[in-house]
């Protein structure tokens, strides 16, 4: 009896350990001792969703992250204009199909910086609502495509009210601090730019 309850302890130990190892894609941290970057291009969010407002909001909020970080950043208008010059394509629904080393060419960066929302649902019930949104986010050189940071996190909300209008009023102030709340989380792992680590 003692041996079948050892055999089920260690069994369940491997268990454990073997759930616990087999996680999502690591992230990648940037370290900035290795990979000098000044200037960032920060290109439209692709969107894997329906959703059409939160594309633009989670990359100015990455846009104003990367300011106080102390990184250059150049401007969409800039960045979308040379995109369109650009063969081929409708970019928008293929920006993580450009290669950095095209984008090089185009646009004075260091780094370049895609982002894709891989998720932003609402699923709502009589007085209840389920917002979730993930995002992910990478950054590649733009000499030579190598992968130097990446970073992805989910959040989910339960909203409750007791009218259809305050349902819908709660959800929309919820989404907005859920994009600020994420899209803080991704950029607190990217160290300081060069404008503050002096």
């Amino acid at each position: 009896m003692k041996t079948y309850s050892y055999l089920v302890v260690i069994t369940l130990c491997i268990v454990i350990i073997l759930a616990c190892s087999a996680k999502a894609p690591e992230n990648l941290r940037l370290d900035p001792e290795k990979n000098l970057i000044n200037t960032v291009a920060v290109l439209q969010v692709e969107n894997k969703t329906k959703d059409k407002i939160a594309p633009a909001l989670i990359r100015s909020k990455i846009m104003d992250e990367l300011y106080f970080k102390g990184y250059e950043r150049l401007s969409p208008d800039l960045i979308d204009n040379k995109l369109k010059s650009l063969e081929n394509a409708d970019r928008k629904e293929n920006l993580s199909s450009v290669r950095p080393e095209t984008l090089k060419g185009l646009l004075t960066a260091d780094a370049i910086l895609y982002s894709r929302l891989d998720r932003s649902e609402k699923s709502t019930k009589l007085f209840y609502a389920l917002l979730t949104i993930s995002l992910s986010c990478e950054m590649r050189k733009s000499m030579n495509g190598e992968v130097i940071w990446r970073e992805n996190r989910s959040a989910t909300r339960r909203n409750f009210a007791f009218t259809r209008n305050g349902l819908e009023m709660k959800c929309h102030k919820v989404y907005e601090e859920m994009i600020e709340e994420i899209v803080g989380e991704i950029m607190q792992t990217i160290p300081y730019g060069p404008n503050l680590r002096g």
